[in-house]
């Protein structure tokens, strides 16, 4: 499926990643809610424990602005 015009927000979640948080509003001023989503990587063996005994999660996380169209959600 092309990325371009899509209705789901998932559309655009690579697969290995998960929705971390998502934020919405008008950013291009049309009227359209749009959305920035903070993604980020789920692999165990990224979850490490540092020199504090503490759990540490080192998955990579990635930024996705999505602006409403009439025809679905467009990458900016």
């Amino acid at each position: 499926m092309c990325k371009a015009q899509s209705n789901t927000l998932a559309e655009f979640v690579d697969e290995g990643c998960v929705i971390y948080e998502k934020g919405v509003g008008d950013l291009n001023n049309d009227g359209l809610e749009d959305y920035t989503l903070i993604v980020k990587t789920t692999a165990k063996e990224n979850i490490v424990i540092n020199h504090f005994n503490d759990e540490v999660d080192r998955n990579r996380r990635g930024i996705i602005v999505l602006l409403n169209t009439a025809g679905g959600y467009r990458l900016a």
